[in-house]
């Protein structure tokens, strides 16, 4: 049941944004679409998925019915996640994008259950070179630096 009821309280916040999208300001637009097309088209297509999604859920309630089966939501791995990524957001900015990416990237994929250092390093390494790229050259996105050699580093890179 609480399944259903986030579907339908997600759905609500949804209808919401959209609502708000009529909001942004379009006085001196030069194209069709305007400021609101791109935040309307990702509402909507977030409200359709979830009305599938929300049907998919209630067609399995129907058929599987009340189970007592528990969700075990926090064992060790979720909760080192958690810690990586608070981690992560506490420290990008000393570390800076490169350093603090590559460990989170390692270390998510260590917690999941990869074994295998090779591929660990080699995922981590072309994630984070692919992020920075995106964001940081072809976005033009200011990307934390961090401090003292990696700051130079950084200045390299992007």
């Amino acid at each position: 049941m609480g399944e259903i009821i986030f579907h339908v309280f997600m759905i609500v916040a949804s209808a919401l944004y959209y609502m708000e999208s009529f909001k942004i300001n379009t006085n001196r637009i030069t194209d069709t679409i305007g400021p609101a097309g791109f935040p309307r088209a990702v509402v909507l297509a977030m409200i359709l998925l979830l009305c599938v999604s929300l049907f998919d859920a209630i067609k399995r309630r129907k058929t599987k019915g009340k189970s007592n089966e528990k969700i075990k939501e926090f064992n060790p791995s979720f909760l080192a996640l958690i810690t990586l990524i608070v981690g992560y957001v506490v420290l990008v900015n000393t570390l800076g994008f490169l350093l603090s990416t590559l460990i989170l990237v390692a270390g998510m994929l260590i917690i999941l259950g990869q074994k295998n250092p090779k591929i660990v390093a080699s995922i981590s390494i072309v994630t984070m070179l692919v992020f920075t790229f995106v964001f940081g050259n072809l976005l033009s996105i200011p990307l934390p630096r961090g401090i003292g050699v990696l700051k130079d580093i950084s200045f390299l890179i992007f």
